[in-house]
């Protein structure tokens, strides 16, 4: 038992110290279950100040030195019954660059129809999902579900990329 405690401390500890944490996609292996769901806020915010322009890596961001970027996304589920989920995720994202003002007035001169901005932000894609149980069965004291999806995803603002 002592080995098992150290082993999921060793875990716990490893996963609270790494730097790159990778988020669950909007299909996930569990079902809601009839009138049974949740809404979740979560946000995300990472910066960077150099960048990899092949081959090499570059110490500085061009143009903007410094990319912030900050999301948040409001994520629901609902089980619509125990063999259909309804996932929905609306995701707002906010980008913001450290340019000087006159080396955006410059480019733009340059190039009009670029738009170049130190902030971009807005809504992103709706994403919405049916998530079915075709099939489930009991193997010895475990239980096989296989799950299929159907979904879409469409742009909810003009935003530019």
């Amino acid at each position: 038992m002592r080995n098992f405690s150290a082993l999921v401390f060793g875990t716990f500890l490893v996963a609270g110290t790494t730097s790159a944490v990778q988020a669950q996609s909007l299909v996930s292996g569990f079902m809601a279950g009839k009138g049974h769901g949740s809404v979740v806020l979560s946000g995300t915010t990472e910066r960077y100040d150099n960048v990899y322009l092949a081959p090499e890596k570059i110490d500085r961001v061009p143009v903007f030195q410094e990319v912030r970027v900050n999301s948040l996304n409001l994520y629901t589920t609902y089980g619509l019954s125990d063999k259909i989920d309804a996932v929905i995720s609306l995701p707002y994202i906010q980008s913001k660059g450290k340019a000087a003002g006159a080396v955006i007035n410059d480019l733009n001169t340059l190039y009009p129809t670029a738009g170049f901005a130190n902030v971009r932000q807005g809504l992103q894609d709706i994403t919405g999902l049916l998530k079915f149980k075709s099939y489930s069965r009991e193997i010895g004291s475990s239980i096989l579900d296989l799950l299929g999806v159907v979904s879409f995803s469409t742009p909810i603002s003009n935003y530019q990329t």
